[in-house]
């Protein structure tokens, strides 16, 4: 069953940047952004997350409790800076979880602030997609800007998420970009807001958007 309505999904082209504003650990953010992974609801999907905040782990759990089958491609960029994990270096490719196939790359960033590797490798993991099948559907998760703006200021951040939603864009990814509206106040999420196409607000239990 989708948490978020039939009509916005139903609305998202090629190329879309959605702003998804809800409550940390509030359960409709993990289902929403299953619905923004599943918009044809096939398993054909190539998925890119970019983690600031999740384990492998934790997206393989949330896609199983709501979606019916598993994607064709995951590919995980993991910016949470964790050293508990291994650790690659900036130009490294880590060992792929092992976690039941559910992950097919994950690539390892050292610090959760250098956003210029995660630009890099974000774009590089689109375009070899591309290379290999022109007729690849992207979707992307950014996860999330919250987090990233505990490790690199305002102005910087914004600049970095401007930047990488016109490469998705032009990359024809739909790309969705998780944000706390607790944690930011109202200038700061109307200035993010104005960097993507469409804006999903989870408020007194009912998900409302604007594009």
């Amino acid at each position: 069953m989708r948490t978020l309505p039939a009509h916005l999904l139903d609305g998202l082209q090629a190329g879309d940047n959605v702003l998804l504003l809800c409550p940390r650990f509030e359960p409709a953010e993990t289902a929403a952004c299953t619905d923004l992974l599943t918009v044809e609801g096939t398993s054909d999907e190539q998925i890119l997350y970019v983690s600031f905040t999740r384990s492998p782990d934790d997206y393989r759990e949330a896609w199983h409790r709501h979606a019916e089958a598993a994607p064709e491609r995951v590919t995980i960029i993991d910016a949470r800076g964790d050293t508990r994990s291994v650790r690659g270096s900036t130009d490294s490719v880590a060992d792929p979880a092992t976690d039941g196939g559910f992950v097919s790359a994950l690539l390892r960033v050292d610090s959760p602030g250098d956003l210029t590797t995660i630009g890099v490798r974000a774009t590089a993991c689109l375009n070899a997609w591309e290379a290999a099948d022109e007729d690849a559907r992207p979707l992307v998760c950014f996860d999330s800007i919250s987090t990233l703006l505990q490790y690199a200021d305002t102005d910087r951040a914004l600049e970095f998420l401007d930047t990488l939603a016109g490469r998705f864009a032009d990359e024809d990814a739909i790309a969705h970009y998780h944000a706390d509206p607790v944690a930011h106040g109202e200038n700061t999420i109307e200035t993010m807001a104005n960097i993507f196409d469409t804006v999903c607000e989870y408020e007194n239990g009912e998900w409302t958007y604007r594009g």
